[in-house]
């Protein structure tokens, strides 16, 4: 009888110092992953003479500090040409910011680049009514399709675009890979058109900017336009970050408010490694953008509407090789865009 006690004494202290783990390390992973709403709170103070948060807007979780490269090579508007046609016999020519490519004979393709990462592909048949514009403007009001035709139309993108697997495929670790984040799939019922729209997400962030318009008929992708990175992501590293609430204090100096706080917020651009504090940047670390200042009105007044964190595309300075930085992009009163670097919390400008 006195063994039993003791034994249901135990199960319920282990139980006990199970609990109190489990509550530790949730409030540790809160800690490191997420802002508190005490400080939510007094951001929203310290702005409120020139920005206006609302509640829920600006979001609590913090951004992965990762950076993302990729190699650009000289021949990228061919390699990805070569890819996307099956090797089909090609021709080209120079643009003033680009190349266009044409591919086969009779029934031909035309791929068109603009640097670095603007594309336009166009089925074009011999009959002059396969060529293919679509306006943005008019695809919200198509209908939708139901959702087996729309995952086959997703399926057809796919595979198109990412050459079958060549690109993002199983041979690329799943971490460095390139995702399709796809809007509905309409229904052009005059001419016969599936049309979509892609996004490119990589860990679970937007890459600012990489977005297309998509259509597609009798099974054969016919029309593309936006700007894709067309090519495999091969290293990742581990950054430090400005959070969001760091990089609103910024924002909030620069549209107007006052600087005072925004002087003293500590700098966080250095690379760690194993737990080691900030290295000095070396030549192979990418620039971050340049600052691109602003002077609106003195008396105007922002108020957010959308925050959400994103990776953003600069350069290191031979161009061979590309990088996406994290960042925050802001919207206020549904029109005005601004991204930062988290890095160092600079303007971002494409």
């Amino acid at each position: 009888m006195k063994w039993d006690k003791i034994k249901n004494f135990l199960i319920v202290l282990l139980l006990v110092v199970d609990i109190f783990l489990g509550v530790t390390l949730l409030l540790q992973y809160r800690n490191i992953n997420y802002v508190s709403s005490g400080n939510l709170q007094r951001l929203s103070q310290l702005v409120s003479d020139n920005v206006e948060i609302p509640p829920g807007i600006l979001p609590a979780k913090k951004q992965q500090g990762i950076i993302y490269g990729g190699s650009y090579p000289d021949d990228y508007f061919e390699t990805v040409a070569h890819l996307l046609s099956g090797g089909a016999e090609a021709s080209s020519y120079v643009t003033p910011n680009g190349m266009s490519i044409v591919t086969g004979s009779g029934s031909t393709d035309t791929y068109e680049f603009t640097y670095p990462f603007g594309f336009k592909y166009v089925y074009r048949s011999s009959d002059p009514s396969g060529i293919f514009e679509i306006d943005p403007g008019y695809i919200s009001e198509l209908p939708e399709v139901d959702f087996v035709r729309a995952l086959q139309i997703k399926n057809t993108v796919k595979k198109f675009l990412y050459a079958d697997g060549a690109l993002n495929g199983p041979d690329v670790p799943v971490g460095l890979r390139i995702r399709l984040e796809f809007g509905g799939v309409r229904y052009d019922a005059p001419r016969e058109l599936y049309i979509t729209t892609v996004a490119q997400y990589v860990g679970g962030q937007p890459v600012y900017g990489c977005e297309a318009v998509v259509a597609v008929k009798n099974s054969k992708v016919v029309y593309v336009s936006g700007n894709l990175i067309l090519c495999n992501l091969d290293e990742s590293r581990n950054r430090e970050l400005r959070d969001q609430v760091n990089l609103m204090l910024l924002e909030s100096h620069d549209l107007g408010g006052s600087g005072a706080v925004a002087e003293t917020l500590p700098v966080a651009d250095g690379e760690t490694e194993n737990g080691k504090p900030p290295q000095q940047k070396t030549a192979a670390d990418p620039e971050p953008p340049h600052r691109n200042e602003i002077s609106p009105a003195a008396d105007e007044r922002y108020v957010l509407t959308s925050a959400e964190s994103c990776l953003c595309i600069t350069w290191y300075a031979n161009r061979a090789k590309f990088y996406l930085l994290p960042g925050w992009k802001f919207t206020y009163n549904d029109s005005v865009v601004r991204v930062r670097n988290s890095l160092n919390g600079d303007i971002y400008t494409k």
